[in-house]
């Protein structure tokens, strides 16, 4: 993978991560094609990490290398990869909006782009938009996905907003705040609204 990343940075591409955790879907390969003509359309390269197709093949006990659907070069398929690892590597995130996936790729300082499924997904998609951070793909097209990966990859004032809130969240230590939040109930005997 790191040749990968390596190769593409010299050949002056940029590079997204696109994984939606373990969902699953109803058609897994209508999703990968979906996925996949939309990194053709945009021009990027991509960290493909399909466990949307692997999760449903063994519920329904196919063997999901045999129904693989051929990649192009500018694409490197995984099973998994720590996110912390590999996005302060990469130009853009591409993700279900999971609290924990999207705390990843924002503490990176890369442009965030969030399908959401459920729950919380949706609020962390609308407050990445919000920001001006990234894109929330509320229907999952070829068009919105190629839009989100183009805009990612080349608006300066995403990709700009990005390494500032990035820089913001790396400044803050986080057992910092977690012994001035304990002192303080221990302090006034209550906790803050935020922590409750």
């Amino acid at each position: 993978m790191i040749d990968f990343i390596d190769n593409a940075h010299k050949d002056g591409k940029k590079i997204i991560y696109v994984g939606f955790g373990s969902i699953v879907v109803s058609d897994p390969d209508a999703m990968t094609r979906c996925v996949v003509e939309a990194i053709e359309r945009s021009g990027v390269y991509a960290i493909l990490s399909k466990g949307w197709s692997d999760r449903l093949a063994v519920k329904k006990g196919i063997d999901a290398s045999q129904t693989e659907i051929p990649l192009p070069s500018s694409i490197y398929p995984l099973k998994s990869v720590p996110h912390d690892w590999l996005f302060k590597r990469i130009d853009a995130a591409c993700h279900h909006g999971g609290a924990g996936t999207t705390g990843a790729s924002l503490r990176a300082g890369i442009p965030t782009i969030i399908k959401p499924f459920f729950g919380d997904q949706y609020f962390w998609g609308d407050r990445v938009e919000a920001l001006g951070i990234g894109s929330c793909v509320r229907k999952l097209t070829v068009d919105s996905l190629a839009e989100a990966f183009t805009l990612a990859t080349t608006d300066e004032r995403q990709i700009e907003r990005s390494k500032h809130v990035g820089e913001q969240i790396r400044s803050v230590s986080s057992p910092v705040i977690c012994i001035f939040l304990f002192s303080e109930h221990l302090s006034t005997g209550e906790w803050c609204g935020d922590c409750r």
